[in-house]
């Protein structure tokens, strides 16, 4: 099965827009996996390997920014928006919230929340 894996940049003027774009949905899971993709959307700031859910959430709001997380059956979005000059670190937040595995606090938020 081919996944694909998209990122696109908008510079404007003061403020830039970026986002991931990964082929992956709801239509991937299975009976065990079902509302996975629920879960991560619930959890997708909680990250521990580089930073946490407070360091990522300071980083988006020093930054004068927002970052969200939507899906669908056939993809996952995540979308940023920050100043031009918090761009490194706005990316560096969206990667490791989009590529970083999760944890098992990670799940019990989710099953909570769900």
């Amino acid at each position: 099965m081919r996944r694909e894996f998209f990122l696109f940049i908008i510079i404007t003027l003061i403020s830039l827009n970026l986002g991931f774009l990964i082929d992956v949905g709801s239509r991937d899971e299975t009976h065990e996996t079902s509302g996975a993709m629920l879960a991560l959307k619930n959890t997708y700031l909680k990250t521990s390997k580089h930073t946490n859910e407070t360091m990522n959430y300071n980083v988006i709001q020093m930054s004068g920014g927002e970052l969200t997380m939507d899906y669908d059956q056939e993809r996952t979005y995540f979308k940023g928006s920050c100043i031009e000059y918090d761009t490194i670190d706005m990316f560096q937040v969206m990667v490791d919230i989009a590529l970083e595995p999760k944890g098992v606090m990670s799940a019990n938020v989710a099953k909570s929340k769900n």
